[in-house]
């Protein structure tokens, strides 16, 4: 005879099964450390033995040698960062001509659930592989080819490829590249980045060096332009190397960067729009800050079949420095919000032309600080805290009056500043030509402490962005 009471117990944890959701566990936990306790002492080897959902937290440290460089993420669903951010953990690829390495490989159809984040990685040499049946080095120190991994946090520095992509080459992939730092970096085409795809936000792009596109060269998806038929300067700029069937047009989207001092011997010191690519720079500051100075190079050049949007951008030289390939057959809108003003960094770099001691017989770039000079306070990374300038650069408050403000400080005018600082928690702060508003009133949006039709101008500029 059945148990009536078994059976309503067996009834009401059918129901409960039914009513919960199912509770998703967090993956596991693993540790690296080169030189100290933890479950291994290389990246690749956590890699092997991570699973889906899976955190690996490399140690403070400088990584090298095997396991530590060439690094694959297998198509896997991890995330890859260091402890204490990319000032405490160091990737040295230690790279030759001879004895080529890069940082990190992604070739597995990586997507935005792997990530890679808070590291220093410098001094990758990018090996020659087979690419579409020709011999190219191509991305010294990040390789991506049909994936879209999330790249943010990381300082990518003197990494050089010998074709394409000094510091990141991506090929039919949409990598997001977020607060990365991209310094010293060489390459025939795109010094910094040589890029099929994806969003680049909240980057700086200093001191990088190319024959076309100094910080930022933009490829379609199946067939890339250069600037000559090998890498020895023959002619034949026009030239375009079908690389595979055509998968439509190719579309990149830079937000809220900051491009000073990066060269290009031909064409777009700061960025490069190639064939059949459809670009839009949004928020940005592209000066050349010396490099340009009687020198002719565009700043950004937009190649033949190819299209340019920018908007609301400081561009040293306004409109005349951007150099189109042929009118007929390239297009730009230059849109509302751009202007040509002295950004007013806290500390601008320079090309130096004594050299390093390494190599005395080339320039090199002297970083700066590109946080944006204010009388209200700026962050000072080095003393780690806000100061005050006797100026206020016209780039704070300059952004797109509908893109979000995000982490900015108040006060911060309601409206986003221009450059890779904006919307983060080390955006200058707004000044009103006179001392701060000390008290944060209700509906006050810009924080001058008025509460008038700029607020509402502001608040309805959301509203309409929130309800599209």
């Amino acid at each position: 005879m059945c148990d009536k009471s078994n059976l309503k117990g067996l009834l009401g944890a059918w129901l409960i099964l039914l009513i919960v959701p199912a509770v998703s566990f967090a993956g596991k936990i693993i540790y690296v450390d080169d030189d100290g306790p933890a479950d291994f002492n290389n990246i690749q080897a956590a890699i092997n033995d991570a699973n889906d959902g899976d955190t690996i937290i490399v140690a403070d440290g400088t990584y090298i040698g095997e396991g530590n460089r060439d690094i694959d993420f297998l198509g896997k669903a991890i995330t890859v960062r260091s402890e204490n951010g990319l000032q405490s953990c160091v990737i040295d690829c230690n790279g030759t001509e001879q004895d080529p390495h890069r940082g990190f490989y992604f070739h597995s159809r990586e997507d935005t659930n792997c990530v890679l984040d808070g590291f220093t990685i410098l001094k990758g040499y990018a090996p020659e592989e087979e690419f579409y049946g020709y011999i190219w080095s191509l991305g010294g120190a990040i390789y991506c080819n049909e994936s879209g991994p999330i790249i943010r946090n990381c300082l990518i520095k003197e990494n050089h490829a010998s074709m394409a992509g000094g510091g990141v080459f991506s090929w039919r992939s949409g990598p997001a590249l977020r607060n990365c730092i991209f310094n010293g970096n060489s390459a025939y085409i795109g010094g910094g980045v040589c890029s099929s795809g994806g969003v680049i936000n909240n980057c700086v792009f200093s001191g990088n060096k190319a024959i076309q596109g100094g910080g930022v060269f933009c490829h379609s998806s199946d067939e890339i332009r250069t600037a000559a038929n090998g890498q020895d300067g023959a002619s034949g700029e026009n030239e375009i190397l079908p690389l595979g069937s055509s998968d439509g047009r190719f579309s990149q989207t830079i937000i809220n960067s900051t491009f000073i001092g990066n060269k290009a011997s031909s064409k777009g010191m700061g960025v490069f729009c190639s064939g059949f690519t459809d670009t839009l720079i949004s928020n940005c500051i592209v000066w050349g800050y010396g490099v340009l100075e009687g020198d002719e190079i565009p700043l950004v050049f937009v190649s033949c079949d190819s299209s340019l949007s920018v908007r609301h951008s400081d561009v040293q030289g306004g409109q005349a420095s951007i150099g189109c390939g042929c009118d007929e057959r390239c297009h730009l809108d230059w849109g509302p919000g751009n202007m040509d003003a002295d950004s007013c960094f806290a500390k601008a770099g320079y090309w130096d032309p004594n050299g390093t001691p390494n190599d005395a017989n080339d320039d090199f770039w002297v970083d700066g600080d590109y946080h944006l000079k204010s009388q209200a306070g700026r962050w000072d990374p080095n003393s780690q805290s806000w100061v005050k300038d006797d100026v206020t650069s016209l780039c704070i408050d300059a952004g797109d009056p509908v893109s979000p403000i995000g982490l900015e400080p108040f006060p911060n005018g309601g409206i986003i500043n221009m450059g890779a600082y904006g919307g983060t928690i080390e955006a200058s702060k707004s000044y009103f030509g006179e001392p701060i508003c000390e008290t944060i009133v209700a509906g006050d949006i810009n924080g001058d402490c008025i509460v008038n039709l700029k607020d509402f101008a502001l608040m309805a500029y959301h509203w309409l962005e929130d309800n599209r």
